[in-house]
């Protein structure tokens, strides 16, 4: 008895032992595994290059040229990184653009302006031997290599041209919200380019007039379109939004305050939100512009200007115009706006 006791708890053990050898085998595949998953292989890039916006409000039209960059990036074997983009501490433009001279970046893409703290830091670049390519904004007078966007006063003429198109023979009150700041004078010349095209075209006695919002905040922009919604009686008859944001603002509050239809909206970019907004009839029509394509041209022509040391001064980005007619070619998924 004693002998078959003693082979009962040799195989016993035995078996415990195995099976404890598997799990430890299993638990070491598990491990390996994960550690490779969070440790890949590393990809080596040939240059690195610096994606700055404005760090105060990044839309989905930013979120577009930087994925329209990192996949041209990519495909080139250079990495795009978004600075700034995920950190706990916020920084601005220009403090972005300190950061990348610094870390001395092969290349630089940025939302330009009209500061003089932007063209300083963009020709202290240059200087360093970092090329810069301004997209969507320029920094005139700055000696960056290269502007990938579109010219404001054409931008203002081709609001002007769908204005006159769309409004009635009763439209005879426009109205161009404008941002406050001596930072960026785009606006401004859009407006130039609507007000002129439109004089140029029609004599019906039109009023274009602008409305100054306080732009340093998104609350400043929110807290102005709001008191001028209140009062429905000094609505006009078209009012002109020149950005995501603000048209993204003003469409909301025509909802929230009960003002779809008195006054017909017209926007900038085809965010979600924007695209939703025609959809529902609360925006007569925006003009956009192909984010994503102006991420990859700007990172062809910083790849153009290292191989060759030369590269376009103005690379202009086309334009299309959306409205209820052809909202659905763009809206695979939209914003739903609060009702």
């Amino acid at each position: 008895m004693k002998g078959k006791s003693g082979r009962i708890i040799y195989l016993f053990l035995m078996g415990g032992l195995a099976l404890l050898f598997v799990v430890l085998i299993a638990l070491d595949l598990y491990y390996v595994g994960d550690a490779e998953a969070k440790n890949p292989t590393y990809k080596t890039y040939e240059r690195h290059y610096a994606f700055i916006s404005n760090s105060d409000y990044n839309g989905e039209i930013w979120e577009n040229i930087f994925q329209g960059a990192h996949v041209c990036g990519e495909e080139a074997g250079v990495y795009v990184e978004w600075f700034g983009k995920n950190l706990v501490e916020s920084y601005s433009k220009q403090q972005l653009m300190e950061l990348a001279i610094a870390a001395g970046v092969d290349g630089i893409i940025v939302e330009g302006d009209d500061s003089s703290e932007m063209n300083t830091l963009i020709n202290r670049a240059i200087e360093s031997g970092i090329p810069v390519v301004t997209v969507l904004k320029d920094c005139y007078g700055s000696y960056r290599n290269s502007f990938v966007g579109m010219s404001s006063y054409n931008l203002g003429q081709e609001y002007g041209n769908l204005l006159t198109r769309m409004r009635t023979p009763d439209e005879k009150e426009l109205l161009v919200v404008i941002h406050s700041g001596e930072n960026d004078s785009s606006e401004k010349l859009i407006y130039a380019g609507i007000k002129e095209t439109i004089s140029g075209i029609t004599n019906e006695g039109i009023e274009v007039n602008t409305m100054i919002v306080d732009g340093s905040t998104t609350y400043g922009i929110e807290e102005s379109l709001r008191n001028y919604m209140v009062d429905a009686s000094e609505l006009p008859d078209i009012t002109v939004c020149l950005d995501e944001q603000t048209t993204e603002i003003m469409a909301q509050l025509a909802v929230d305050y009960n003002r779809v239809g008195q006054t017909r909206l017209v926007g900038f970019y085809e965010s979600g939100h924007i695209l939703q907004s025609i959809q529902s009839g609360v925006t007569a029509a925006t003009i956009t512009v192909d984010a994503a394509g102006m991420g990859q041209t700007a990172v062809t022509a910083l790849e153009e200007y290292h191989e060759s040391g030369y590269v376009s001064d103005y690379i202009p980005a086309e334009l299309f115009i959306i409205s209820l007619e052809n909202v659905s070619d763009y809206s695979d998924s939209g914003e739903d706006m609060e009702e």
